[in-house]
This record gives C-alpha cells, sequence and structure tokens, in this order.
C-alpha cells in the first residue's frame, strides 16, 4: 500500500534532521566515526549500509542518542513506522529531556502505525517541556489536534464492508476511477493495460483506457470491454466523469500536441449512439498549469476540476466552472477555504443531487494521508464544513476517489487491499446513512411531435418551485428525442419545455415530503402551435377552496408571459376546472375566479385583454374519475387553449 503523504510527513523529512545538536552525546570517536560514515550513506541513498554503520555505532555506545535518531528515520524513510517509534523510544530511555523536537518526531511514527493515543500522550509531552521553538510548538499542537481527532475517529468506526467487484470487473492489471450510469446498468471504469500483448507489462509497455460493464437480468456483471476509438488512443486518458444523460464525456489527458499544459481536459459527445473525437475543452479551463480529475454535474452544464493554478491556496485546489448558453465555459473560480486547504485537494465528485460534493484531501483533520470527505454546497464558494467519512473508509494511507451511486447507498472506489498481484481493484460497499447524499430518482422518456412523431431536441429546465432556483437544464436528443432527468427528492419542482413553433410543456413533482420515489418514465408529446391546440398548466396552484394564486405559480405564469410574448399573434381562453366535491354552482364560480385570476395577472404583466379571455368549467370537463383522490386532483386545473393566430 502506498505510504501517507500530508503535511506531517513532509515536515518530518525537512526538520529531522535538525534535531542533531554540533556536539555528540557520545566521546567515543570510534563511535563517532561510524555514526559519520551512516550520515554518508543516508545522504547517498544507501539506507541499507547506513543501518550497519549505526548498529555498529550504538554496539560500541549503548547511549549514543544520534544514532538512534538516525536510526529511526532510515526506518521511517521504508514506512516502517512501528520499528522507527520503538527506536525513538529507545533514545528517550537514554535521555527523556534531550530534546522537544523527538517528542514531535515520535507523535508522528506514532500517528503513521495509527497508535493515536500513544501520539496524543507523546505530543502532550513535548507540549509541556520548558523552551520549545515557536515553529516547534506550532507543529506539536497540530499533531495534537490531529492525533485526538483521528484517535475519536479510530475509536468510532464506521461500517464498512468493501466486496470485490469480481473478475469480469476487475482485471489483473491496475482498475480504478469507477462510475455508474444512472440507472445503474452501466459501469465506466479506467484500467492500465499493455500497450503490446506480445511484451510483458511494464511501466513503459502500459497504457490508460476506458472500458466498459453492462449489467445483466441477472443482476451480473458483463466482461469488461474496452470502450474503443475515438476514446481511447495509443495515448493515456484517465479520470473520466459522464453527465447523467450519458452524452456528455470529460477526461485528463496529458502531454499531448494541442495542449495548453501538462495535464488538460477532454471533451467527447454521444450522436447518434456514437462518441465524437474527444477535443480539448479549451483556454477557457486549461492553462499552462495542471488542469484534471474533472467531475460534471448531472446536466452536463456545471464542472468540478483540480488545478494548481495562480488563486490556488495549496499544491492542487477544486475549481468550478458553468457552461454558458454561447458554449463557452464561465471563468473557473476557487470553491473557495471551506474545500480548499494549503494541502491537496483532489478527485472532487458533485453528485447527481447537484449539491453533495466528495472529494479528497490532506489538509482537513483526518486520518493522515489523504482522506476522503463530504461537504454540501450553498453556493459556488461557500460549503458546509467538511465532513470526515471515518475509520475505515479513511486511514492512515491514501485514499484516492469515491462515487457514490444515484440513491446514494452504494460506495465504489479502487484499492490494492487485497494480498495478491492484481493491483488496485474496484470495491463496492454499504455506504452509511450519515454520509449519504440526498436520495435521486429520474424520470426519462421521449420528446416527440404530438402530430407526426419525430423526435424534438429540446431544452428541459427542472426548476426549485420554493425558490425558484433551476436544478437543471439538460437538452434531449436530436435523433432520438431520449431525455433523462435527475429529481432529488425532498423538493417540489417545475418541469418545462418551451419549444420554438411549439407550445409550453409544464409537469410537476411534488416529492417535499418523499425521501424515496421510484424512476418515472414519462414521454412527453409536444404540441404545434395551432388553433384549438391546448395544455395543461400543472404548476399554478391556488389556496384550498379560493381564488388565490399560490407564490410557487409565478414561475409558470412567467413561462406563460415568455411564451405570449414570443408568439405575439396568438390570443388564447384561460380555462378554470374543479372537482366534483360541493355544488356544481359553487364549482362553477370557484373556476371562474381562478381563471379571472390568472387573466388579470397576465394584464398586469403587459399582456394586452385583447389577446385574451377567461371562463369557468366548473366541473364539467372532467379528464379523470373523481371516485380517487389522485383522479379529482388531476381535474382541479388550469389550462389555455389557443383560439386565435
Amino acid at each position: 500500500m502506498q505510504q501517507k503523504i500530508n503535511i506531517l510527513t513532509l515536515i518530518f523529512i525537512l526538520f529531522s534532521l535538525s534535531v542533531f545538536s554540533q556536539q555528540y552525546s557520545t566521546k567515543k570517536k570510534k563511535a563517532i566515526a561510524q555514526f559519520e560514515l551512516a550520515r554518508r550513506s543516508y545522504d547517498m541513498g544507501d539506507l541499507k549500509d547506513a543501518e550497519s554503520q549505526l548498529n555498529k555505532a550504538i554496539k560500541i555506545d549503548k547511549k549514543f542518542i544520534e544514532a538512534y535518531l538516525l536510526k529511526a528515520q532510515l526506518y521511517f524513510e521504508i514506512g516502517n513506522f512501528k520499528k522507527e517509534a520503538e527506536i525513538y523510544e529507545c533514545a528517550l530511555e537514554i535521555k527523556p529531556d534531550f530534546s522537544p523536537k523527538v517528542y514531535y518526531l515520535l507523535a508522528v511514527s506514532y500517528f503513521n502505525n495509527e497508535e493515536y493515543k500513544k501520539s496524543v500522550e507523546k505530543a502532550q509531552k513535548g507540549i509541556e517541556m520548558p523552551s520549545p521553538s515557536h515553529q516547534l510548538s506550532i507543529l506539536l499542537k497540530k499533531v495534537l489536534e490531529g492525533a485526538k481527532f483521528a484517535a475519536n475517529l479510530y475509536e468510532h468506526p464506521v461500517p464498512f464492508k468493501p466486496i470485490n467487484m469480481g473478475k469480469n470487473i476487475n482485471t489483473q492489471y491496475d482498475d480504478y476511477w469507477p462510475m455508474l450510469s444512472v440507472d445503474g446498468k452501466k459501469l465506466y471504469t479506467t484500467k492500465n493495460i499493455p500497450k503490446n500483448n506480445n511484451y510483458p507489462y511494464s511501466r513503459r509497455n502500459s497504457n490508460e483506457d476506458f472500458f466498459i460493464n453492462i449489467k445483466n437480468n441477472d443482476n451480473t456483471w458483463s466482461r469488461t470491454k474496452n470502450m474503443g476509438a475515438p476514446l481511447n488512443t495509443i495515448h493515456n486518458e484517465g479520470a473520466p466523469t459522464i453527465s447523467a444523460d450519458g452524452k456528455t464525456f470529460v477526461f485528463t489527458a496529458c502531454n499531448r500536441k494541442d495542449g495548453f499544459g501538462k495535464c488538460d481536459l477532454y471533451i467527447s459527445y454521444k450522436k447518434a449512439g456514437t462518441w465524437t473525437t474527444p477535443i480539448n475543452i479549451g483556454k477557457d479551463i486549461n492553462t499552462k498549469y495542471l488542469e484534471r480529475q474533472p467531475s460534471i454535474s448531472a446536466d452536463g452544464k456545471t464542472l468540478y476540476f483540480t488545478s494548481d493554478r495562480p488563486g490556488t491556496d495549496g499544491k492542487e485546489d477544486i475549481w468550478i466552472s458553468h457552461l454558458q448558453n454561447d458554449g463557452h465555459w464561465s471563468k473557473p473560480i476557487n470553491l473557495g477555504k471551506d474545500i480548499n486547504t494549503d494541502g491537496i485537494e483532489w478527485a472532487p465528485f458533485i453528485h447527481l443531487d447537484g449539491k453533495t460534493l466528495y472529494f479528497v484531501s490532506s489538509g482537513h483533520l483526518g486520518m493522515g494521508g489523504l482522506d476522503i470527505f463530504k461537504a454540501t454546497k450553498i453556493n459556488d464558494t461557500t460549503w458546509t464544513k467538511p465532513m470526515n467519512l471515518g475509520y475505515p473508509i479513511n486511514t492512515v494511507y491514501n485514499e484516492q476517489s469515491l462515487f457514490v451511486s444515484r440513491d446514494g447507498t452504494i460506495g465504489l472506489f479502487a484499492s490494492d487491499r487485497a494480498e495478491d498481484d492484481n493491483g488496485l481493484d474496484i470495491y463496492s460497499f454499504d455506504l452509511y446513512p450519515e454520509a449519504r447524499p440526498t436520495y435521486v430518482s429520474y424520470a426519462q422518456g421521449k420528446i416527440t411531435d404530438a402530430k407526426t412523431g419525430k423526435p424534438i431536441e429540446a431544452t428541459i429546465n427542472l426548476i426549485d418551485l420554493k425558490n425558484s432556483n433551476k436544478i437543471a437544464s439538460p437538452n434531449s436528443d436530436p435523433s432520438t428525442g431520449e431525455y433523462i432527468l435527475c429529481l432529488p427528492s425532498e423538493r417540489n419542482y417545475m418541469l418545462n419545455i418551451s419549444q420554438k413553433g411549439y407550445l409550453p410543456y409544464s409537469e410537476h413533482f411534488a416529492l417535499e415530503k418523499t425521501h424515496e420515489q421510484k424512476p418515472l418514465q414519462i414521454n412527453i408529446k409536444l404540441q404545434p402551435i395551432e388553433l384549438n391546440a391546448r395544455v395543461i398548466l400543472k404548476n399554478i396552484f391556488f389556496e384550498l377552496d379560493s381564488y388565490e394564486l399560490k407564490p410557487e405559480s409565478k414561475i409558470e405564469l412567467g413561462k406563460l408571459i415568455q411564451f405570449l410574448e414570443t408568439n405575439p399573434t396568438v390570443a388564447i381562453e384561460i380555462s378554470g376546472h374543479t372537482d366534483n366535491q360541493g355544488s356544481k354552482e359553487h364549482n362553477k364560480i370557484l373556476s371562474q375566479n381562478r381563471a379571472k385570476t390568472v387573466y388579470n395577472y397576465l394584464i398586469r404583466h403587459n399582456i394586452k385583454a385583447s389577446r385574451l379571455s377567461y371562463k369557468g368549467y366548473g366541473f364539467e370537463q372532467a379528464i379523470a374519475t373523481n371516485d380517487t383522490k389522485k383522479g379529482r386532483a388531476l381535474n382541479r386545473r388550469t389550462e389555455f387553449k389557443i383560439i386565435k393566430m
């Protein structure tokens, strides 16, 4: 497993040799001579010879503290933190007050060995020693804080039972960067495979390619299949992300001729079932610095990625950009100090709910190395405090990335934890509830012309009725009319389609009190603009038994105003309809007043009265049974009909 890299380790490397004083603790010249030989071997990278020389020095003088300290550092270099700590303890047995720096180094060593209580104890001891330097005091307090935090995580493990996803997905080579499709039926991975099977696999004879697995009807996975050209080339491709509709594919490629820097982001689109040749996403995103590890939002219009460009707080930060109406990406902005630290932030993954971000970081408190965190979006630069996903999901080693399924219950990651020669494999595990994002359902179907049945490319706007925020705006496929739309639960939504030459279409999804919602199949037939064509305005709401508009109705009414402004020759009749609860006369008056309320609203917003009329039909024109609650809800509606063009 890969050795951890975090601030404690970096400080160790820069700081440890300063422990040695100008005068040694031994007076024995032969011991000093052996130590100096060991120092030279260490500087040349010959750790084995350095250890041999140090053993000789210690044999000559068993109280030669500096020899113990350098020997401890040798064990750090090879990642044997347990032995490193033992050697530091030997030095402190000889002289407990030798230096508070030794307590710092020992605290780091115990931290690296996941002995967090001992790390706390040693850091506290170093703090209590007299006259440590200001810098050392800061470092000791930092390791103390980190060790206490890690100890708490270690003592309160979270549920975690990773399962290897099997030989149909994992190969004898490295398999990583897993991604599931919205419906969970496709699995995308990156694999580092031989370029030429006629030669042994090696660093030179290797190439990163994208692969795909399809879920069978019995819930098993098909054999992994190379996605082929044009996504895969003779060069390396990696760290991919795909939009919810499966039609926008963004990935990282390095050292390309058309690149702006060392690593750039590239993009491909699926058209008529085939991927386009990937192109550099352009200078809106890419610079002469590193840009990599992208994560695209469900609708393909917001992009998160890591970069070390100017404005980065640490080594690499997470940045965000939005796709503009003209096809360009907005100037990327840094996610801010809630997410980014003076360390490393990598592998952003924005969940399909559009607000839950998973990422890895070395700068936030954790188990050591790169840990996985979760944060919730407030706006582009303001996030909730990142939550460490806990032990044993996070360990003292580097956790590389995390993908979370649409429903939030399954996590996918790559690990080399198996004791075999297969390198990194893909694992899945049940993600415990506190670490989950908002549950996301989805609607899918086709958008077609109601008259001809031909597919229509249309923009679908999903709007949160509570705050009028646009949640997503994907396009249907121009060749098939197919669309897929993610629906995070616990909100009420308006779906609107406004397409030139067609009447507007609206849909309503009431998920505010719903934690889970089964996927929906909704085929949408857009009505061409013609006489007597009519549309139900599904997002106009009135108070109970009243003709007072609810505030959330204004979004739908705004869309209707836009339609009338775009089509200035069209005149419409607004009609009100009710269920059969109550008398016929009461419902007639109620429906008339509701239609009039909409009529008056449009006039107040500069639609000429000559283009409008209104009428209440009560329950005369029912479109569903009044014998059920659902049917009655369908009958309570506001419509408009074209009466003049």
